[in-house]
């Protein structure tokens, strides 16, 4: 498992104008997950504290059954790479990005962000 994940295993993602695709590869399988455009409810980043602190960026999404659901994406979590994610995802999602501490989905007052 452990070298599946240090030398296998990745992420790739693909964007067309309806849909995205998340697949997984790894030397237990092949996971893909699709999300229609149009089932996107927003787009997130949760600032994590501690340590150098980190940025996880997530889709927000209703599945066919209704339901909400969060799609998170692998990466580095640097604040380089909260800010192109965040704007690729708004263009192409049509939403806007919303930032905040942790997992409460609460947003954050700006000026508490770091920098």
């Amino acid at each position: 498992f452990v070298l599946d994940q240090m030398l296998w295993a990745r992420t790739e993602y693909a964007f067309s104008p309806s849909v995205m695709t998340a697949r997984k590869v790894s030397i237990f399988g092949v996971k893909t997950q699709t999300i229609p455009r149009d089932f996107v409810l927003g787009v997130s980043q949760q600032f994590t504290p501690g340590g150098r602190g980190d940025w996880v960026t997530f889709v927000e999404w209703r599945t066919l059954e209704g339901q909400r659901d969060d799609f998170a994406f692998d990466g580095m979590n640097t604040l380089e790479e909260r800010d192109w994610l965040g704007a690729l995802l708004a263009e192409w999602a049509k939403k806007p990005v919303r930032r905040g501490f942790s997992a409460s989905h609460e947003e954050a007052n700006p000026a508490e962000l770091p920098d």
